[in-house]
Protein backbone atom coordinates (compact mmCIF):
# COMPACT_ATOMS: atom_id res chain seq x y z
CA UNK A 1 0.00 0.00 0.00
CA UNK A 2 1.13 3.55 -0.72
CA UNK A 3 0.72 5.11 2.74
CA UNK A 4 1.25 8.64 1.40
CA UNK A 5 -1.88 8.19 -0.72
CA UNK A 6 -3.68 6.57 2.21
CA UNK A 7 -3.06 9.66 4.38
CA UNK A 8 -4.39 12.02 1.71
CA UNK A 9 -7.96 10.74 2.07
CA UNK A 10 -10.16 13.61 3.19
CA UNK A 11 -12.06 13.66 6.43
CA UNK A 12 -14.47 15.92 8.27
CA UNK A 13 -14.61 16.54 12.00
CA UNK A 14 -17.51 15.33 14.08
CA UNK A 15 -18.46 14.88 17.69
CA UNK A 16 -19.91 11.43 18.25
CA UNK A 17 -21.82 11.22 21.53
CA UNK A 18 -24.11 8.96 23.51
CA UNK A 19 -25.74 8.57 26.90
CA UNK A 20 -26.07 5.36 28.86
CA UNK A 21 -27.29 4.93 32.42
CA UNK A 22 -27.36 8.70 32.96
CA UNK A 23 -23.74 9.15 31.85
CA UNK A 24 -22.86 11.12 28.72
CA UNK A 25 -19.74 10.37 26.71
CA UNK A 26 -18.39 11.66 23.43
CA UNK A 27 -15.32 12.09 21.28
CA UNK A 28 -14.01 13.87 18.19
CA UNK A 29 -14.20 11.61 15.14
CA UNK A 30 -12.94 12.01 11.62
CA UNK A 31 -14.52 8.89 10.13
CA UNK A 32 -18.27 9.15 9.58
CA UNK A 33 -19.75 8.32 6.21
CA UNK A 34 -22.99 7.50 4.42
CA UNK A 35 -23.45 3.80 3.73
CA UNK A 36 -26.90 3.73 2.11
CA UNK A 37 -29.60 6.21 1.18
CA UNK A 38 -32.57 3.86 1.49
CA UNK A 39 -32.82 3.12 4.30
CA UNK A 40 -30.63 6.03 5.40
CA UNK A 41 -27.57 4.54 7.12
CA UNK A 42 -24.21 5.92 8.17
CA UNK A 43 -21.12 4.26 9.59
CA UNK A 44 -18.86 5.50 12.38
CA UNK A 45 -15.41 4.12 13.03
CA UNK A 46 -14.40 4.11 16.72
CA UNK A 47 -11.11 2.98 18.26
CA UNK A 48 -11.64 -0.07 20.42
CA UNK A 49 -9.99 1.61 23.44
CA UNK A 50 -12.20 4.73 23.24
CA UNK A 51 -14.21 4.98 26.46
CA UNK A 52 -17.29 6.19 24.54
CA UNK A 53 -17.51 2.95 22.55
CA UNK A 54 -18.68 0.97 25.59
CA UNK A 55 -21.45 3.46 26.25
CA UNK A 56 -22.55 3.38 22.61
CA UNK A 57 -22.69 -0.41 22.62
CA UNK A 58 -24.63 -0.39 25.94
CA UNK A 59 -27.18 2.21 24.84
CA UNK A 60 -27.44 1.18 21.19
CA UNK A 61 -27.62 4.85 20.16
CA UNK A 62 -25.34 7.72 19.26
CA UNK A 63 -25.41 11.18 17.76
CA UNK A 64 -23.14 12.78 15.20
CA UNK A 65 -22.67 16.54 15.39
CA UNK A 66 -21.02 17.85 12.21
CA UNK A 67 -18.51 20.53 13.21
CA UNK A 68 -18.23 23.86 11.40
CA UNK A 69 -15.04 24.72 9.56
CA UNK A 70 -14.58 27.57 12.06
CA UNK A 71 -15.06 25.32 15.09
CA UNK A 72 -14.39 26.62 18.59
CA UNK A 73 -10.98 25.08 19.30
CA UNK A 74 -11.92 24.59 22.98
CA UNK A 75 -14.56 22.11 21.81
CA UNK A 76 -11.87 20.07 20.03
CA UNK A 77 -9.71 20.20 23.17
CA UNK A 78 -12.53 19.07 25.42
CA UNK A 79 -13.83 16.21 23.26
CA UNK A 80 -10.58 15.30 21.51
CA UNK A 81 -7.98 15.31 24.28
CA UNK A 82 -9.92 14.63 27.49
CA UNK A 83 -11.39 11.36 28.70
CA UNK A 84 -15.03 11.07 29.76
CA UNK A 85 -13.73 9.04 32.71
CA UNK A 86 -11.95 12.11 34.10
CA UNK A 87 -14.13 15.07 33.07
CA UNK A 88 -17.68 16.01 32.14
CA UNK A 89 -17.13 17.01 28.53
CA UNK A 90 -20.70 18.31 28.29
CA UNK A 91 -20.49 20.75 31.23
CA UNK A 92 -19.40 23.75 29.12
CA UNK A 93 -21.20 23.07 25.84
CA UNK A 94 -24.83 23.45 24.84
CA UNK A 95 -26.34 20.05 24.16
CA UNK A 96 -29.78 18.58 23.85
CA UNK A 97 -31.01 14.99 23.77
CA UNK A 98 -33.09 14.08 20.74
CA UNK A 99 -35.38 11.11 20.02
CA UNK A 100 -32.85 8.40 20.91
CA UNK A 101 -31.67 10.23 24.04
CA UNK A 102 -28.16 10.72 22.63
CA UNK A 103 -26.95 14.29 23.24
CA UNK A 104 -26.65 16.57 20.22
CA UNK A 105 -23.94 19.26 20.48
CA UNK A 106 -25.36 22.68 19.60
CA UNK A 107 -22.12 24.74 19.62
CA UNK A 108 -20.03 25.08 16.42
CA UNK A 109 -22.10 22.61 14.37
CA UNK A 110 -23.64 22.77 10.91
CA UNK A 111 -25.82 19.65 11.19
CA UNK A 112 -26.51 16.66 13.41
CA UNK A 113 -27.72 13.07 13.15
CA UNK A 114 -29.57 11.05 15.78
CA UNK A 115 -28.78 7.35 15.28
CA UNK A 116 -29.58 3.82 16.42
CA UNK A 117 -26.98 1.08 16.04
CA UNK A 118 -28.24 -1.67 13.75
CA UNK A 119 -24.98 -3.53 13.20
CA UNK A 120 -21.36 -3.59 14.37
CA UNK A 121 -18.25 -4.92 12.72
CA UNK A 122 -15.03 -5.75 14.57
CA UNK A 123 -12.10 -4.44 12.51
CA UNK A 124 -9.26 -5.15 14.94
CA UNK A 125 -8.12 -1.83 16.39
CA UNK A 126 -11.51 -0.22 15.58
CA UNK A 127 -15.20 -1.06 15.59
CA UNK A 128 -17.49 0.04 12.77
CA UNK A 129 -20.96 0.98 13.96
CA UNK A 130 -23.77 1.20 11.40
Amino acid sequence: MNYRAFHKLSYGLYIVATESGGTKAGYVANTVFQVTSSPPCIAVSCHRENHTLGYMLESGVFSVSVLKKEVNIALIGEFGYMSSTKTDKFAHVKNLPKVTGAPIILDSVTAWLDCRIIQTLDLGSHMLLI
